[in-house]
């Protein structure tokens, strides 16, 4: 069994996924563990956490104190100083070979990367050896060079300490350089000085095109964030530092650059707004540091009986209707969807809009319901009243057909083949191809190990036979990763050519017609229409049509942008 301090060690590391999978081995239940996930608590996040935050994320009262003694035998658990601090004070000086810079890099990333456990013992070993070398220069060279590290504590700006106190542009102490005077990051200059990096940049040459895999772009950013580090003197760069290093990077290899009007080329390394790839790697570094070491405090609680900004508002008080409104909604329940009902149902579909957003925001807590309340959902000319009420919500929003089909698809294909993705079922259907190879792509989704590539797009695309029968499917209990809203291909079993599309939505289903897009477009609706979630783990997936198609959001995330930049190489 591990020990408390090997738990920090571990917990630190993890997802929300994987903190989960933590939690439930720990002997907490899945509902308990779950609530980790659905909130996107991370381990870092976790051992911060105290019992009135246990209590706010809805806890029942007896984990919570459960929870509350465990964070505690945690926090008390953890070492004073990391491995990364320790690290700082024996940084090489000016007049040292590369050599012991490179120790020093390669110590961090190996701690980082959990292939260190014993980093004391590394540690020591680095000090002894270091101290060995450091008193032939300490008299002529007393004021230390460029490339070592600050021996004194260092505090993140804006907090208050009784040792320091570091700003966003810090003073050089001990050698340390100025961030202003950083000067040129030469990015192929340091990718050469390692073996990683040169096989990097001999795979890249090697290419036919200019592309970059992600591992090979997460060792890029490492690489470069080490050399900046070391100059800095801490692990809390300014935000003018962090997008030099962003820019240095994407210059230097042009394949990584986004070509979007409005945001930088760099913004998915770094972005003020989003963070990015740079800010991701920094926060890796400071997890081996205790919470109270850390740069950022918790932003202020809400006050009791704040809306903390849940889906929905529990709240809320009931949607009072008048007569007018109330007869257009039994008529709607009334009459089917034939052809001389058509006009009447779009006409009260568009004139009920605002009362039904505010009944599905206060009543209306399911799919269900909806569709309970307004059956015409179900059966008006393959889903288009769901996309209608979604154009409705917002009318600015991308076209599909333009952003996706006609300038993605065929990058998603080439890249696909570069990656050597491929799709574990048989379908005929370009478009559907395209989405399933879209979905595969995603780092975040391929870097899941609890499940099989078929059980992922199942939460996207469940393909089965022209005579399935899907009234029994619906209606039947279905596996727990068939909660939210999928679509439903029927295909013929020789030709694998799609015949029929549905979305299945709780206990009904919603046919979509013949088209691929249409049922794609009917599904990405139904979120927003019958205010569910995106299954937690494809939403990245979700996020880029969110972004990227539909563009119905300003802030782009940023592995959507390194997405984008990935499929924007391909000419």
């Amino acid at each position: 069994m591990a020990s408390l301090a090997e738990e920090v060690s571990i917990l630190l590391r993890c997802s929300s996924q994987e903190l989960k999978q933590h939690l439930t081995s720990k002997g907490y239940d899945h509902s308990t563990a779950t609530t980790f996930l659905e909130q996107e608590i991370d381990g870092e996040t976790f051992l911060g956490l105290t019992a009135a935050n246990l209590g706010e994320i809805g806890l029942k009262f007896g984990p919570k104190l459960k929870l509350t003694a465990y964070i505690a035998r945690l926090k008390e658990a953890q070492p004073e100083t990391s491995p990364v601090e320790s690290l700082k004070n024996g940084c090489p000086t000016e007049e040292k070979d590369m050599e012991n810079q490179n120790l020093v890099n390669e110590i961090v990333s190996a701690i980082d990367g959990g292939e260190i456990n014993d980093w004391e013992v590394v540690i020591r070993e680095f000090h002894t050896e270091d101290a060995d070398n450091s008193t032939s220069s300490s008299s002529t060279n007393s004021g230390t060079s460029a490339g070592s590290i600050s021996t004194s504590g260092v505090t993140p700006s804006g907090t208050n300490s009784t040792n320091s106190t570091v700003t966003n542009d810090p003073t050089p102490t001990n050698g340390a350089t100025s961030e202003a005077e950083i000067g040129k990051i030469d990015v192929i200059k340091l990718l050469q000085q390692s073996a990683k990096g040169k096989e990097i940049l001999e795979n890249f040459n090697e290419r036919e095109k200019p592309f970059l895999k992600d591992c090979e772009r997460e060792e890029i950013t490492r690489i470069v964030v080490a050399d900046v580090l070391s100059k800095i003197g801490h692990l809390y760069p300014s935000t003018d530092t962090k997008e030099h290093m962003g820019a240095s990077i994407t210059n230097a290899f042009t394949c990584l650059k986004i070509n979007r009007p409005g945001v930088s080329n760099y913004c998915h390394f770094y972005n003020r707004k989003t963070g990015g790839f740079i800010d991701t790697r920094l926060k890796t570094l400071r997890r081996s540091q205790s919470p109270s070491k850390r740069k950022r405090c918790s932003t202020k609680k809400p006050e009791k009986g704040e809306d903390k900004g849940s889906k929905r508002k529990n709240d809320a008080i009931a949607t009072v209707l008048d007569e007018s409104t109330m007869f257009k909604i039994r008529w709607l329940q009334s009459h089917p969807s034939i052809p001389q009902n058509r006009t009447q149902i779009l006409q009260y579909m568009n004139e009920t809009f605002e009362c039904r957003q505010a009944m599905i925001e206060t009543d209306l807590k399911s799919a269900t319901l909806v569709l309970e309340k307004f059956p015409r959902f179900t059966d008006f000319d393959h889903g288009f009243l769901i996309i209608n009420e979604f154009l409705t919500k917002y009318p600015s929003s991308g076209a599909f057909e333009d952003n996706f089909l006609l300038k993605l698809s065929s990058k998603i294909r080439e890249v696909a083949i570069i990656e050597k993705i491929t799709v574990p079922v048989k379908c005929s259907d370009d478009c559907l191809t395209s989405l399933m190879q879209c979905l595969l792509l995603f780092p975040a989704i391929r870097r899941i190990r609890r499940e099989s590539q078929t059980m992922l797009l199942e939460r996207f695309v469940i393909i089965r036979n022209e005579n399935f029968n899907v009234e029994d499917f619906a209606r039947n209990e279905r596996d727990d990763h068939l909660r939210q809203p999928f679509i439903l291909c029927l295909q013929s079993s020789i030709s694998h050519q799609p015949t029929s599309f549905f979305i299945i939505v709780d206990q009904a289903f919603i046919p979509c017609g013949e088209k691929s897009a249409n049922a794609f477009k009917v599904l990405f609706a139904s979120f927003y229409v019958f205010n569910v979630q995106w299954p937690s783990y494809i939403a990245p997936f979700y996020k880029f049509f969110e972004d990227i198609i539909f563009c119905i959001k300003d802030a782009i995330t940023p592995s959507t942008d390194a997405f984008m930049s990935k499929l924007d190489a391909i000419i």
